[in-house]
């Protein structure tokens, strides 16, 4: 994985069906640094692909998570993004990416994930990127029972996004702040948030407090082009080579500016 402006594909890119081992031949032939999967675990123990529960526990039809870290390892570059759905597979997953010889450097957990998560299991942390979404975080903190955010627990469970939540606050620092430090000290390497507006404020002040950030899923030029200007980690996308090709642009457009910038000092 890279140091900033990766690109996960997401599950079901570029016109593949979701949870799929076709989407991640996918995202490995067209060139992104990671793949992005939904995983489960079925009556019988076996992690399997799905972004939806079978109540039946059956998940007949679907594939399994070895058979796709067996295409990432085959590749020997591109990493796995598990967007983990019941946070009770985490263990399992760490143990098949273990066996599999699959380590930190490729292997990232989103989703279901909670700080709450990582303090009762830091090996997590050790074994894996870990990227926590903010709606986790968020409602993380709510349970936590903090008596300062009595006031706006009604906010929980009422159809609220997270963004409405942070914007409900007395202030941004007064969430953001302790987000941070227990980021920090939990050893997670990003904040994983949706495209949405009232987010995009907050990039900067992550990063300032030495956490990155990751978006999905964006899927047009102009989204992604805003995107890879605020310098985050990682965009999660199901239109892999566009993605690329505005990559490509953005890099191109920051080392011009570089050499400008390089170029007026020297000429001062």
């Amino acid at each position: 994985m890279r140091d900033s402006l990766n690109i996960t594909a997401h599950s079901g890119c570029d016109g593949t069906e979701q949870d799929s081992p076709d989407s991640i031949r996918a995202g490995i032939r067209n060139g992104a640094d990671a793949v992005e999967v939904d995983v489960r675990i079925n009556s019988s123990g076996e992690l399997v692909l799905s972004h939806d529960r079978d109540e039946s526990g059956a998940y007949r039809g679907c594939a399994t998570l070895a058979e796709a870290f067996e295409l990432v390892i085959r590749d020997g570059r591109i990493g796995i993004n598990c967007d983990v759905k019941e946070r009770e597979t985490i263990p399992a997953i760490l143990d098949l990416a273990g066996r599999k010889g699959l380590g930190p450097d490729r292997l990232v957990l989103t989703g279901s994930a909670a700080p709450s998560t990582l303090r009762g299991s830091p090996e997590i942390a050790r074994n894996a990127g870990v990227w926590l979404n903010i709606e986790e975080i968020v409602e993380d903190y709510y349970r936590i029972g903090s008596p300062a955010l009595e006031p706006y627990r009604s906010l929980i469970g009422d159809g609220k996004h997270e963004y409405e939540i942070l914007a409900a606050l007395p202030s941004p620092d007064f969430l953001l702040d302790p987000i941070v430090k227990d980021c920090l000290s939990l050893g997670v390497g990003a904040v994983n948030m949706p495209y949405a507006e009232p987010l995009l404020a907050l990039i900067p002040r992550f990063k300032a407090g030495g956490i990155q950030v990751s978006l999905w899923t964006l899927n047009k030029r102009e989204t992604l082009a805003r995107a890879f200007g605020l310098g985050v980690l990682n965009i999660t996308t199901r239109d892999t080579l566009l993605a690329l090709e505005v990559r490509g642009r953005t890099s191109q457009q920051f080392v011009a500016l570089q050499c400008k910038k390089s170029t007026s000092t020297t000429g001062s």
